[in-house]
């Protein structure tokens, strides 16, 4: 039995747009995330740490949060192809 492509079959490896669209709304997800979810934990874990006084890191929880919202909002925005 042979498995043989349709001509008219959908090569979505061939959708530059629609990838670029399908990683435009993942980077707004993962920022969307990060703002309901995160930065909120984010903030009562700086609570409870007296703003990460209590821990070794270098910044505050909140501060990471945000830059991975700000970071991932960056890349939805960012023409294709650009880093």
């Amino acid at each position: 039995m042979s498995f043989e492509r349709h001509p008219s079959a959908l090569n979505l490896s061939s959708l530059t747009i629609g990838g670029y669209m399908f990683s435009i709304l993942s980077d707004l997800s993962k920022a969307t995330v990060g703002v309901v979810v995160e930065t909120p934990l984010a903030v009562a874990a700086d609570f409870v740490t007296l703003g990460g006084a209590m821990t070794d890191k270098d910044e505050p929880y909140t501060v990471t949060a945000l830059k991975k919202v700000a970071d991932n909002v960056g890349s939805a925005t960012r023409p294709s192809g650009e880093s």
